[in-house]
């Protein structure tokens, strides 16, 4: 242990040491500025003097040469620190002045200041290296708001799981209370208690595994079986499935088929299969009918095909309907957990078609019902 105390000791020596010694930051760009100054001014102070020299030792001495000796040494002398004067001013407008700007632009961005950009910028090497520092500097700013959106919707998924998860919590400890204090006095009441409670414990499962699915949908974690699929059975199959369990209920789907022909598309069915259901499920929640009707239409694009689910519900306010494939977001400003939605039925389903390369968009005007489109793209490569 005394060994080892030894050497960390004297590493910690070594680094301070180091920190003394090495030049401040404000002490190296003054450096910078001096020497900018140096090249700047020195060839002109170096040219008149030269020229007053020429000019006294011409007097002092009485040299008598002809005037157009005099000229040519002068003429020699001015070209001498000319030339050196326009190579250092070229050099101080291509390197010495857009390294200061670049300079400026570090000292924003290591105080925290990302998106800064040096505008004016030569077409050589430090040309070069200033169009990396603004597309680094740019990167930087996205990534930062990137950073900012995800702390946000973090705050915001804690919030929302915090709610709908202590609601059915509340009410099946309260109904639980309510049974081991005696008030279901009756076998009626007391298996409405139990069936309460049934309820409330089959949402917050159904919740819980939402949120696991998307949890792990949106780190990309999900793991996808994509088959060849034929199209057209798939649909068929899944319709008349659905059509059954609608009609037991007293409500009414309706099926079109537009393809052409046999289409087959590298699709995982279990999950095309949620997201369908998923829509289905939401048009019959938010249904203020008596009786619901649901029209499904399967048609063919260019690169795959496109599923139509629509109802004959309330419809949806031009406003909100940018925000209903949002997590936790529900027509309902209540947020009634009794309309039996999770309010990540649409989000989930808009991931899922994400992952199929395709897009979800909706369609609705209110008091006229909502039409909700997604896409599936026949790309084998990009589901591998």
């Amino acid at each position: 242990m005394r060994h080892h105390y030894h050497k960390n000791n004297k590493n910690t020596n070594r680094r301070a040491m180091y920190r003394m010694h090495r030049p401040h930051a404000y002490f190296v760009r003054e450096e910078f500025k001096r020497y900018h100054r140096y090249v700047r001014f020195s060839h002109v102070i170096f040219l008149i003097f030269n020229i007053i020299t020429f000019y006294f030792a011409v007097n002092y001495f009485k040299i008598k040469l002809p005037i157009y000796i005099l000229i040519m040494f002068l003429g020699i002398i001015m070209v001498k620190e000319i030339a050196p004067l326009i190579y250092s001013r070229r050099m101080s407008h291509k390197i010495m002045m857009p390294i200061e700007r670049l300079k400026k632009a570090v000292d924003e961005v290591t105080k925290g200041n990302y998106g800064v950009v040096v505008k004016q910028y030569p077409c050589n090497e430090i040309g070069e290296l200033i169009e990396a520092f603004n597309h680094m500097s740019l990167k930087l700013k996205e990534s930062e708001e990137l950073k900012k959106r995800y702390e946000d919707n973090r705050k915001t998924l804690i919030a929302n799981i915090s709610h709908d998860l202590k609601t059915p919590i509340t009410s099946i400890m309260g109904y639980v209370e309510g049974i081991q204090e005696g008030v279901a006095n009756s076998p009626e009441k007391l298996n409405k208690y139990i069936d309460i409670i049934y309820h409330n414990a089959n949402y917050t499962n159904r919740l819980i595994d939402d949120l696991f699915l998307f949890s792990k949908l949106d780190i990309q974690q999900v793991e996808f079986d994509f088959v060849e699929t034929p199209m057209k059975a798939y649909m068929n199959d899944l319709m008349t499935e659905k059509k059954i369990e609608l009609e037991e209920n007293g409500h009414e789907i309706k099926y079109h088929d537009e393809l052409s022909r046999e289409k087959e598309l590298f699709i995982d069915r279990k999950r095309i299969h949620q997201v369908i259901i998923n829509i289905i499920n939401n048009a019959i929640k938010y249904n203020d009918k008596d009786k619901i009707t649901i029209e499904c239409v399967l048609s063919e694009i260019d690169s795959g095909i496109k599923i139509s689910i629509k109802d004959n519900g309330p419809g949806i306010d031009d406003e909100k309907l940018d925000s209903i494939f949002h997590r936790f977001y529900r027509i309902d400003e209540s947020r009634n957990k009794d309309i039996g939605g999770t309010g990540l039925g649409l989000a989930i389903a808009k991931e899922l078609v994400k992952a199929h390369n395709g897009s979800i968009w909706c369609e609705s005007s209110s008091g006229e019902g909502t039409t909700i489109h997604f896409t599936i793209k026949n790309e084998k490569d990009s589901l591998a």
